[in-house]
C-alpha cells in the first residue's frame, strides 16, 4: 500500500478518502468500515483507473501474508455496499471477468507529500489494441478515448519527456484534457541543430492548435449533455421537482386523489393514528377520522374521487374491516370485512386485493362491499405475493392487474412484479429485473412505477419498468426510503411517503431503573444480545452491509465480527460460550449459519426456504428457530447438525426459550378464536404440547417475546399511548404490568444478561412525511 507519509486524500464525489488515517467519509460523516476494507479502496484508488489483477491486489493489502481470496470477496462485497454507483449509474468498484478490478470514480488529489494539487479521472474501459505493448515501448504514444463512435486522440508523450496528466474533466462519456505537466529527462544523444525561427513561432502553433482542440471538445461536450438530458427525459419523474408536503414526521401511509387537489394520509398519535385531508394547493387540512387504537395501515380515494377508502385492523385481531368516509369528512360507513389493501378498477366497479390463508396467497377481485370473489391468483409456500400492507394495481384499461411476487429459480430467491389477465387469468412477466424487496407497483402510459431495494440493506427507492421490453430504470438515487406510492390519474403526480429512522441501544438495570443510552446509529438496528463475558453483540449496516458488531457494555471497544454476512432477523450465543448462531440471506434465501464467537469458521448450518430467530437451550443440545415466514412454525435441531424436527404444528413466530429449557414461548395468531386474535403461546420443548396462551393487549403493536430471567414472567412490548415499553405478564395468570418507563419512540428488540441484572434494548426513532413529485410536461 501507499506509504501514509505521503499524507494523500482522495476525494470522489460525496467520498473523501483519507490515505494516512485510513478513513473514508460521505459527506464529512465517517463510514463504518474496517482498515482493510479501506485498504482496499486505497489499492484500487491509487490504480488511477487502470484494471488491477487479483493478485496484485491481494498482494499490495497483505504483503507477505498468506491469505484466502474469499477474503478480498467480502471486503469488496462491502465497499460495492457502501459507495453504489458513480453520478452516471457506473459501479464505482467494476470486475473485469479474468481481468481484475477497475475503480470507476472521478478521483481528486487534495493534498499529497510533495504538496502540488492533482486532479485524475478514470477512463472507459476498452480493450487494448494488439500491438499495445509495443506502442508502449514507443516513445511517441497514443491513447485512444471512445465515446460511441467518436474517438479523441492525444498525445501522451514526446521524444524524451514523461507526461503527469494534470486534470481530465469528464461530462458523461465525454473525456476532456484541460493540461497535462511535462518533466524533461536528461538527453544523452547527439544534439540536432534545427532551422532557425521566430520564437513566437512555436507558441503560435500550441495556441492554434489547443484552441482548436478544445472547440472539438466542446462540442462533443455538448453532444453528450445532450444526450444525458434526453436519457433523463426517458424516465418518468427522473429530475422532476419534488415538495414535501408534511412536514410533522407522523404520516404513515397516503394517497393523493384523481384530480391531484387532495392528499388524504394516516397520522400516528398518542391517542392513535387518524385520518386527514389536505388540500395540495394551500396549506390547509381538516381531520376526517378520529383517533382509535385500531390501527389504520391503508387509505386510496375512489375512481371518482368522492370518497377515502381506509383500512383498519385491531392490533390483537387478525381480521381487517374496509371502512369509507366523504373526501370532506362525513359520516363513517363500513363496506367489507377481512380484506387486503385495496384497489380500485378504473371504472370503479370491483376491487383487486391480495389475502394470506395460512400457506396460500391470493390475488382477488371482488365487488366493492368485498362480496362475490374470485381468485385470479394463487400462490403456495415458499413462493408468495407480496401482500405487506400493499395494493395490486389495475392498468389504465382495466384489463390487466399487477402484483409483487416473492419466488425463486436456480439463481435463487427474488421478487419481481407480474401482470395476469382479469377475463383470461394467464400471467405474463413484466420485467427481468430481480430485486430484494418489491414494495407498490402502479401503472403509467409507459409502464409502470415501483418502490424496491436492489438488497435486503439498501433504501427502498422509486424504479421506473418500462414497457413493452421491461427495462427497470432508478429514479430516485439516495439513502432514503420510499413507500406507498400513488399517482393522480393524468400520472403527472407522485405522492410517496419518505422514511428516516435513527436506532439507539440502551442498557437499563434491573426492574427497569437506570437507562442510558450508550450508541446511536442511523437506520434500523436489528438484533441484539448478550455474550458471556458481559459485551453485546448486535447487527448494523455500519459497514455497509448487515454483519455482526461486538462492544463493551458502556459503549466503548466497538469491533466489527463479520464481513458481508448479511446477518439480520436472528442472533444467539451457544451454551458453551464459543458459537454465535445467526441468520443470513444470500441470494434470497434466510439460513442459518454459525461462527466462532472470535469471528472464525463461518458455517451455513442449514439449507431450507427460511430459518428465522434461532435460540439455544441452556444444556447446549439443541437450537431452536421458527421456519417459514409467511406461516411460521418453530422446529429444533442439534446444535452440531443433523435432522430437524418440529416443535409446533400451528403457527409460532419467534421463539424465546425458558431458563430451565423445558419450555418454550412465541407469539401466534389462534385462528380457532372469533376473528382470530394475537397471543402468547407456551409449548413443551419435549414433545410441543402448548400449555398455556395469554391474549396480547390491544395496545401491542410488535409482538416480541422474552422470558424473565427468573423463568416466573413473559415480557412483551406494549405501547399504550403510541410509547412503546417493555411489559411482563406472570405465568400465575395475573395482570401485565409494566417494567421500562420510557418516555417516547418505538422499542426494537431487548434481552437479558445472564444474571438478570441488566437489560439491553434496541429504540428507534422514525419520523415519515408525504413528498410530491410533479412530472414536467417533457416527462
Amino acid at each position: 500500500m501507499t506509504n501514509p507519509t505521503q499524507q494523500k486524500v482522495y476525494v470522489f464525489e460525496d467520498f473523501r478518502l483519507d490515505a494516512a488515517t485510513r478513513l473514508l467519509y460521505r459527506n464529512g460523516d465517517q463510514v463504518q468500515i474496517t482498515p482493510k476494507a479501506v485498504e482496499t479502496l486505497i489499492a484500487l484508488v491509487e490504480s488511477e483507473g487502470k484494471v488491477i489483477g487479483k493478485e496484485e491486489l491481494m498482494q499490495k493489502i497483505w504483503a507477505d501474508t498468506i491469505v484466502e481470496e474469499s477474503n478480498l470477496a467480502q471486503y469488496l462485497h462491502v465497499l460495492r455496499k457502501t459507495l453504489g454507483e458513480t453520478s452516471d449509474g457506473r459501479p464505482y468498484i467494476e470486475t473485469l471477468k479474468r481481468r481484475g478490478y477497475r475503480f470507476n470514480g472521478a478521483v481528486r488529489v487534495v493534498k499529497n507529500g510533495n504538496g502540488l494539487a492533482t486532479s485524475t479521472e478514470v477512463a472507459e474501459d476498452f480493450d487494448p489494441p494488439p500491438n499495445e505493448q509495443s506502442q508502449a515501448a514507443n516513445p511517441i504514444s497514443r491513447r485512444v478515448e471512445r465515446h460511441r463512435n467518436v474517438r479523441v486522440f492525444s498525445n501522451l508523450a514526446a521524444a524524451r519527456e514523461t507526461v503527469e496528466p494534470v486534470s481530465v474533466e469528464r461530462s458523461d462519456n465525454i473525456y476532456e484534457i484541460s493540461d497535462w505537466r511535462r518533466e524533461p529527462v536528461a538527453d544523452t544523444s547527439p544534439a540536432v541543430v534545427p532551422p532557425t525561427r521566430s520564437k513566437w513561432f512555436a507558441p503560435l502553433v500550441i495556441v492554434v492548435l489547443v484552441a482548436g482542440f478544445a472547440g472539438i471538445l466542446f462540442g462533443i461536450y455538448k453532444l453528450g449533455m445532450r444526450d444525458q438530458s434526453a436519457e433523463a427525459r426517458s424516465v418518468p419523474f427522473r429530475g422532476s421537482d419534488i415538495t414535501r408536503l408534511t412536514t410533522s414526521g407522523r404520516s404513515k401511509r397516503a394517497a393523493i386523489s384523481p384530480d391531484g387537489l387532495y392528499v388524504a394520509h394516516i397520522i400516528a398519535g398518542a391517542d392513535g393514528d387518524s385520518l386527514w385531508i389536505r388540500q395540495v394547493a394551500v396549506a390547509n387540512e381538516a381531520r376526517i377520522a378520529a383517533p382509535s387504537q385500531r390501527a389504520l395501515v391503508w387509505v386510496t380515494f375512489a375512481p371518482d374521487g368522492n370518497f377515502v377508502y381506509y383500512l383498519a385492523l385491531e392490533r390483537d385481531k387478525g381480521e381487517t374491516e374496509l371502512f369509507r368516509v366523504p373526501v370532506l369528512g362525513g359520516p363513517i360507513l363500513k363496506v367489507a370485512n377481512d380484506i387486503g389493501p385495496p384497489a380500485f378498477s378504473p371504472d370503479g366497479t370491483r376491487l383487486a386485493f391480495m389475502k394470506m390463508n395460512q400457506k396460500e396467497s391470493r390475488l382477488i377481485v371482488a365487488g366493492t362491499d368485498g362480496t362475490n370473489e374470485v381468485v385470479l391468483v394463487s400462490r403456495h409456500d415458499p413462493d408468495y405475493l407480496n401482500i405487506f400492507w400493499q395494493a395490486p394495481a389495475w392498468s389504465l384499461d382495466g384489463k390487466s392487474i399487477a402484483f409483487p411476487v416473492n419466488q425463486s429459480d436456480e439463481k435463487g430467491r427474488y421478487e419481481t412484479v407480474l401482470a395476469v389477465d382479469v377475463e383470461t387469468r394467464v400471467e405474463r412477466k413484466l420485467t427481468d429485473t430481480r430485486w430484494q424487496q418489491l414494495g407498490q407497483p402502479r401503472w403509467l402510459a409507459d409502464g409502470l412505477v415501483v418502490t424496491a431495494s436492489e438488497s435486503s440493506t439498501a433504501p427502498n427507492q422509486l424504479w421506473h419498468i418500462s414497457l413493452p421490453d421491461g427495462t427497470a430504470s432508478r429514479i430516485t438515487r439516495d439513502l432514503n426510503n420510499y413507500q406507498n406510492l400513488s399517482l393522480t390519474k393524468d400520472a403527472k403526480t407522485l405522492a410517496v411517503i419518505q422514511n428516516h429512522t435513527v436506532s439507539n441501544i440502551w442498557t437499563v438495570g434491573q426492574d427497569g431503573a437506570g437507562a442510558k443510552q450508550i450508541m446511536s446509529e442511523a437506520g434500523w438496528l436489528n438484533e441484539l444480545i448478550w455474550l458471556p463475558d458481559g459485551r453485546l453483540a448486535y447487527t448494523s449496516n455500519a459497514g455497509g452491509n448487515s454483519d455482526i458488531w461486538t462492544m463493551n457494555a458502556d459503549g466503548s471497544n466497538i469491533r466489527q465480527l463479520t464481513v458481508g454476512a448479511n446477518a439480520r432477523l436472528g442472533l444467539a450465543v451457544t451454551a458453551d460460550e464459543k458459537q454465535l448462531i445467526f441468520v443470513a440471506e444470500r441470494e434470497g434465501k434466510y439460513n442459518l449459519w454459525r461462527i466462532g464467537i472470535d469471528g472464525s469458521n463461518l458455517t451455513r448450518i442449514t439449507d431450507g426456504n427460511g430459518e428465522f430467530y434461532p435460540q439455544c437451550t441452556p444444556d447446549g443440545r439443541w437450537i431452536i428457530y421458527q421456519s417459514g415466514g409467511n406461516y411460521p412454525t418453530l422446529w429444533k435441531m442439534p446444535i452440531g447438525g443433523g435432522a430437524a424436527t418440529a416443535i409446533t404444528q400451528t403457527s409460532a413466530s419467534r421463539p424465546s426459550v425458558s431458563p430451565d429449557g423445558k419450555f418454550v414461548a412465541y407469539h401466534y395468531l389462534d385462528s380457532s378464536i372469533e376473528r382470530s386474535r394475537w397471543g402468547i403461546g407456551i409449548s413443551r420443548l419435549e414433545d410441543g404440547q402448548r400449555i398455556k396462551r395469554f391474549d396480547f393487549p390491544a395496545t401491542v403493536a410488535e409482538r416480541i417475546v422474552r422470558w424473565t430471567r427468573d423463568g416466573k414472567s413473559i415480557a412483551f412490548l406494549n405501547s399504550p399511548g403510541g410509547i412503546s415499553n417493555i411489559w411482563t405478564q406472570p405465568l400465575d395468570g395475573g395482570e401485565p404490568k409494566p417494567l421500562t418507563n420510557f418516555p417516547s419512540d418505538s422499542i426494537i428488540t431487548f434481552n437479558w444478561n445472564a444474571d438478570g441484572s441488566q437489560l439491553a434494548v434496541i429504540r428507534g426513532v422514525e419520523t415519515s412525511d408525504v413528498l410530491l413529485i410533479n412530472r414536467s410536461s417533457s416527462k
